[in-house]
């Protein structure tokens, strides 16, 4: 019984993993896209519930994949290729 507990308090209190931390920032990304692009809240909620669901329940296990991971570095890459001249841009409409 001491042993469950010991395992739920460490899963409950303490500072955040980096693991953690990155999904939440994939969380983040993923909902600032979702905003900006205009989805659907049902498509944006239900991702959001399968991911946190998995990460509640399944934590580390190896055949869980959250949907939004990576979101945060893919995001920023994109940030990156925009502000790079040399990436080439569609035309303006004035073109």
């Amino acid at each position: 019984m001491s042993e469950s507990i010991e395992t739920l308090t460490k899963r409950l209190y303490g500072p955040m993993t980096q693991k953690q931390v990155d999904f939440l920032r994939d969380l983040q990304a993923f909902i600032d896209y979702c905003i900006k692009n205009q989805l659907s809240f049902p498509l944006v909620t239900s991702t959001l519930l399968h991911d946190l669901n998995g990460m509640m329940t399944s934590g580390d296990a190896p055949w869980f994949s959250p949907k939004v991971k990576g979101y945060s570095k893919s995001m920023a890459d994109i940030q990156t290729m925009g502000a790079d001249p040399n990436v080439l841009r569609e035309p303006d409409e004035e073109d």
